[in-house]
């Protein structure tokens, strides 16, 4: 995935928090869609507890063998952020929010377990224009007046968006963004 697709969505992110957050350290952070653990290892300096979720019990496996989060669990994203649990200083989601069209419920459930001042950082797909759509390779693409109209429907505030490119696709960069809100 590193070679081949040049992935780079959790080194943008981890820049981005840099950018926001300065020196901070011992942020309780829980990586969405944690897959192999990339994003967690770029993130394991900021955090006092690093916890990670996604659907396949394989990925969790490879998170697991990396020996940097403190917990794990194989879940779908928006059940565990409406469920009981810890609250997060951080949440991330690196190349995840590209399985989802609407962007509400997963903001909706975000502020669930997001602290006041907390982040939630993540990439998408970039769609030129308005609202979202589904591409041909199955993945959704948002646009940032769509992003910026639901964070704020649901008490996000949008404090950066940033075009960037996660990876390739095809020899050819992926137009996305980076995204970072935060919940006042």
């Amino acid at each position: 995935m590193l070679g081949e697709l040049d992935y780079r969505a959790h080194d943008i992110l981890r820049a981005f928090a840099g950018l926001l957050l300065g020196d901070a350290a011992n942020l309780d952070i829980l990586d969405l869609g944690c897959g192999t653990g990339l994003c967690g290892a770029s993130f394991k300096d900021l955090a006092g507890q690093l916890d990670g979720v996604d659907l396949s019990p394989r990925m969790i496996e490879k998170s697991r063998s990396r020996g940097i989060y403190d917990a794990l669990l194989v879940s779908d994203i928006e059940m565990l952020l409406d469920g009981d649990g810890p609250d997060y200083d951080l949440l991330i989601a690196a190349d995840t929010l590209v399985y989802l069209g609407a962007l509400a419920p997963i903001f909706s459930v975000a502020v669930r377990r997001l602290r006041p001042g907390g982040f939630f950082l993540f990439t998408l797909e970039r769609k030129d224009g308005e609202g979202y759509e589904l591409g041909e390779k199955r993945r959704y693409r948002h646009s940032e007046a769509y992003v910026r109209v639901e964070a704020s429907r649901t008490g996000l505030e949008p404090m950066g968006l940033m075009h960037c490119s996660p990876r390739m696709e095809a020899h050819r960069p992926v137009e996305g963004l980076a995204v970072a809100l935060q919940l006042p």
